[in-house]
C-alpha cells in the first residue's frame, strides 16, 4: 500500500490516460539518459532525442539539459515550437 507522502494529486489539465503515460515515459527516459547513455555533469555530451515531443522524448530533452547537455531534438513541424520551448540547442523537422 502506497503511503500519503508517496502519492500527489492529478493535475486537473490533464486526464487520467495522461496521468498513466507519465510515469512510464519519464522512467524510459531516466533509462536512456542515466542508465544507457550514463550522463553525467560537467561531461561534455550532446542528446540528440528522436521525437522529442513525445512522451519518452520530451523528458530526454528535460532531463539532458538538467545535466547540462546539449540538446538537438528531431520533432514534425507542428511540434517544433513545443520542442524549442522544452529547451533544446536546437531543433529538426
Amino acid at each position: 500500500m502506497a503511503r500519503p507522502a508517496e502519492l500527489a494529486l492529478k493535475p486537473r489539465s490533464l486526464d487520467k490516460v495522461q496521468v498513466a503515460e507519465v510515469p512510464i515515459s519519464a522512467l524510459t527516459a531516466w533509462q536512456a539518459v542515466f542508465e544507457r547513455a550514463r550522463l553525467a555533469r560537467g561531461w561534455t555530451r550532446r542528446a540528440d532525442p528522436r521525437g522529442a515531443a513525445g512522451g519518452a522524448g520530451s523528458f530526454v530533452v528535460e532531463l539532458a539539459r538538467w545535466r547540462g547537455a546539449d540538446v538537438i531534438g528531431t520533432a514534425s513541424a507542428n511540434d517544433l515550437d513545443f520542442v524549442r520551448e522544452l529547451g533544446t540547442d536546437e531543433v529538426l523537422d
